[in-house]
Formats: structure tokens, sequence, C-alpha cells
């Protein structure tokens, strides 16, 4: 089994049309169908896209697809059973771009994790500005009385004014 023979298993377990899912994945019905024959590559995008609509994870989608294919030690078609591999050949060609696409995920999912750092001490710093924000508008409270609104005293403490 490849990525085409994969794609049209899950599509037709699924009951989906070729047009469903290339409408889902925005590209033409045909450029699909090449897709599914193999007729054109696939790149880590669209591979991302289809796992959504498959309602799958990618890192379980390329799993399950490179398991399909004799990956990690697995007999070809041994994922879902005798109905998985209606070609019993599987081919090997592909598992370069299997672990390129593993790599890929692998790569995006550390950039993540460092966006979500950079995140969270951009946050922690906002949380803390806020805190000292605060403690400016009550000491302005303090000094001016209630009489002015929340926002004059977050416009005079932006401005530096000592009142």
């Amino acid at each position: 089994m490849n990525i085409g023979n994969f794609l049209r298993r899950l599509r037709e377990e699924k009951g989906y049309s070729q047009e469903y899912i290339s409408e889902q994945l925005e590209m033409s019905q045909n450029a699909y169908w090449k897709l599914e024959n193999n007729q054109s590559s696939i790149k880590f995008r669209t591979i991302e896209k289809v796992a959504q609509v498959f309602k799958k994870d990618v890192c379980q989608f390329i799993t399950d697809l490179y398991a399909c294919n004799g990956g990690m030690g697995n007999r070809p078609g041994s994922c879902a059973g005798p109905e998985c591999c209606s070609c019993q050949e599987a081919t090997r060609k592909d598992q370069p771009l299997y672990e390129q696409l593993l790599r890929s995920h692998q790569q995006l999912l550390q950039s993540k994790d460092e966006q979500l750092v950079v995140q969270q001490r951009l946050l922690t710093k906002q949380e803390e500005e806020i805190v000292q924000l605060k403690a400016v508008i009550a000491e302005l409270n303090g000094k001016l009385g209630t009489n002015r609104s929340e926002a004059d005293l977050l416009c005079a403490a932006y401005a530096g004014l000592a009142l």
C-alpha cells in the first residue's frame, strides 16, 4: 500500500466522495484523484489538511500511513486487517517521504513549543505590568480622590504625571 491507496481506503471507510474530500482540501477533484492514484506527490501541508478532514492527529495519521506500508516492523496492511491492503505488495519507496514528514512534524512541534514559551514569558510580563499599573492607579486615586475615571488615571500613569 502506498499513500494514494491509504487515502482511498480512509475515504471509502468514511463513505466520503472524492468530491467531498477535494472540497475540504480546497483543491480540484482531479488534483485529489491524482493523489489517490499516485500520479502526484503530496506535500506536508496537504497531509495536515487530510488528517484534519479524517479527524486524526497528524502524528497518528503519519504513523498509521507508515504502519500500513510495512514500517515499524508491521506486515504491510496489518494496521486494519486484510481489507486494509487492496494491493498486497507494499512499496518501501515512500519510506524516505514518511521519515521526512515525521522529521518535519517534529520540527514544527518543537517550533510551536518554543513559541509557547515566548508567549508565556510575554504573558507573565504583561501580568506584572498590570499589577504595577493597578498600584499606580491606586496611588493616583489616593492623591486625586475618586472623582476621576479609571481611564483618566491610566492616561496619567502612562504619561508619567506626578500629581
